[in-house]
């Protein structure tokens, strides 16, 4: 739950990205970055720990299909939403 919270705080920290050395803006932008930066690595190695011995509990087409049931179809529709959104707003 940290690690997810970590990273929000680092998609939402988008001041980060435009250097200003003068701002403290950017100094705490820099800070929080630092600080949750631990997000990538533990969610790199939790993706690969839930892949270990895969093949043991599913096929390959199994495994297959529940991730695309569960990432590029939900993908696909929100993409659809936001663009119509842009679109009509």
């Amino acid at each position: 739950m940290i690690s997810a919270l970590a990273v929000v705080f680092l998609h939402v920290n988008d001041c980060f990205w435009q250097f200003s050395s003068t701002g403290r803006y950017w100094i705490t932008a820099n800070m929080i970055e630092c600080v949750f930066y631990f997000a990538v690595p533990v969610f790199f190695m939790i993706s690969g720990a839930m892949l270990i011995d895969f093949n043991k509990k599913y096929s390959l087409r199994e495994y297959f299909t529940k991730r695309i049931n569960k990432t590029l179809i939900p993908y696909i529709v929100w993409s659809f939403l936001g663009l119509a959104f842009q679109t009509w707003y």
